[in-house]
């Protein structure tokens, strides 16, 4: 066997293992917070309008206009994923058929 087809076999089961280990962790958590509403908000809310992004894993995105939405998320992120508040982006999407003359402002912090 080649190296390239060695190291290859390694990463995949590295990958498979800590897959095994991500799952096995994930239904802890979920046992240990499952009576939480936050929890499981934060959790239908990246099951439907979130994504994790192809070139960084630990990057997490949630795409939504509704700002009482996203300040949920954020503390669902901050108090379950302990994500600090300098790991927050933000991003916008400006469209020509936006209104300038609504203006809705809620920050994200808490």
């Amino acid at each position: 066997m080649d190296k390239i087809a060695i190291m290859n076999k390694a990463r995949k089961k590295y990958r498979l293992d800590h897959e095994e280990e991500v799952i096995r962790q994930a239904e802890i958590s979920f046992e240990q917070y499952k009576d939480d509403a936050l929890f499981i908000a934060g959790i239908m809310l990246y099951w439907a309008e979130g994504k994790t992004t192809q070139k960084e894993t630990c990057n997490l995105e949630l795409n939504n206009s509704d700002p009482k939405l996203l300040k949920l998320y954020c503390r669902f992120l901050r108090e379950y994923l302990n994500v600090d508040d300098p790991k927050f982006r933000a991003r916008l999407f400006l469209y020509p058929d936006l209104s300038e003359d609504k203006k809705t402002s809620l920050p994200l912090t808490p």
